[in-house]
């Protein structure tokens, strides 16, 4: 019927969604600001029906890495996506890859301004066009897994392996300069909203009872959300510092010792 479509829902219950509503909220928002001819951000439908209740929209056509990483055979996410799509050189391949660099792009900046922790692999998807994008905001703003796996170890700007350069053609190719002015231009576009940003942020925290608002006062969360908008730089000094910022995030060493923890513990693939 016109104005009515058919949708797959998850129900979730013993978990309280008000936070992620606010998270996807938020990367709605970075859909609309950011450049879409170099960014890509896959926000899902989330609703929260009770403080412990709730729905979230069942993502399809997409597996986390963690499945595909233990997939017999797999080695790494360039041979995957030249067994999926063709050849390196290929127009399956480069297309596939070319929406791989604008969907990392999009989600790193997104993991800056927002700290999204808990970055396991099995929180990390691939679709079948091969968009990468993030899924579970339990953990944002501050709240991490606990003070030594948040505040030391998964301690990079963001997610940005060795695997991932590799996939864009290696550090100094066109696909992974194509990545780092992504990330560059996303992260003016959310300059020049900050005050958008931080209103959406204070307007929720105030007398929130969300857990990234419990684990640390809003008061701190907005003082660093300004540093990491840069507000009170001119943006050529953005531009600039966050090209530092990309090759910080570029193989942390924080990220290894992350995925190599939630390995030990839960078994999730490196």
């Amino acid at each position: 019927m016109p104005g009515w479509c058919l949708a797959s829902l998850i129900i979730k219950s013993n978990d309280d969604l008000r936070q992620e509503v606010f998270i996807m909220q938020l990367i709605r928002l970075f859909v609309k600001i950011f450049p879409p001819e170099l960014t890509w951000l896959r926000p899902y439908h989330i609703q929260a029906t009770g403080p412990d209740t709730g729905l979230i929209e069942t993502i399809t056509s997409a597996e986390d890495l963690d499945r595909l990483k233990k997939t017999a055979g797999y080695t790494s996410l360039r041979a995957l996506f030249v067994q999926r799509y063709g050849p390196p050189d290929s127009d399956g391949f480069l297309a596939a890859q070319s929406r791989f660099i604008k969907s990392l792009a999009g989600y790193s900046v997104v993991m800056w301004l927002l700290l999204l922790r808990d970055r396991h692999n099995g929180n990390l998807m691939i679709d079948s066009l091969g968009h990468f994008f993030h899924i579970d905001f339990g953990f944002c703003l501050g709240h991490s897994t606990g003070k030594q796996i948040g505040g030391v170890i998964e301690s990079a700007p963001w997610k940005l392996t060795a695997e991932y350069v590799a996939l864009m053609g290696g550090v100094g190719s066109a696909g992974y300069e194509a990545y780092a002015q992504g990330c560059v231009e996303a992260m003016v576009a959310a300059h020049r909203h900050a005050d958008v940003i931080l209103t959406m942020v204070e307007i929720a925290g105030t007398g929130s009872r969300y857990p990234c608002f419990q684990q640390t006062p809003l008061r701190k969360v907005l003082a660093r959300l300004r540093k990491r908008l840069y507000v009170g730089h001119t943006e050529a000094q953005v531009r600039d510092e966050f090209k530092r910022v990309i090759e910080t995030a570029r193989e942390h060493k924080g990220t290894y010792y992350y995925d190599y923890f939630q390995k030990l513990q839960q078994g999730y693939a490196v």
